[in-house]
Order: C-alpha cells, then sequence, then structure tokens
C-alpha cells in the first residue's frame, strides 16, 4: 500500500466521514425544529379556538336578562296560556 492510498484513505476517515455525519446531524435538527415551530403554532390555534368556542357557548347559555314586558307581549303570553 503506497503512502498516497494510505493519505487519501486518512483524509477520507477524518475529514470527510465526519462532515457527512455533522451534515446529517444539522438537517436532523433543522427538520425537529421545524416540527416544533408548526406544533407551536397548532396548540397556539387551538387555544385560540377553544377559547372563542368558550365564550360563545357562555354567552348562548346566558340567555336574555331582562325581556320588556309590553301590551303585545302580555297579549302573545295570555293567548298561549288559554290555549
Amino acid at each position: 500500500m503506497s503512502f498516497r492510498t494510505r493519505l487519501t484513505g486518512f483524509f477520507v476517515l477524518i475529514v470527510v466521514v465526519p462532515m457527512i455525519g455533522f451534515g446529517i446531524l444539522v438537517f436532523s435538527l433543522i427538520n425537529q425544529s421545524n416540527q416544533g415551530k408548526a406544533d407551536a403554532h397548532a396548540s397556539g390555534v387551538a387555544t385560540v379556538a377553544a377559547n372563542l368556542y368558550g365564550s360563545a357557548s357562555a354567552a348562548s347559555f346566558a340567555g336574555p336578562t331582562d325581556v320588556p314586558a309590553t301590551a303585545a307581549s302580555r297579549a302573545i303570553v295570555s293567548a298561549s296560556s288559554r290555549a
């Protein structure tokens, strides 16, 4: 085995293999970061939707607090109670 062959193998082992490993590691970290950002955004949207649903639901169950009694409404109530 010549010196040139050993030197090339040593270079590949010391330089190229770690560069490939670090490249894979960096791309993996970038992918995880993007996934984390997407998860955080989805969680924020879900929280807002749940809050809107809760407030709308509470407002719908509250119902009217004061119904004005007019002559027309008294007539409707008395007509429906006679029937």
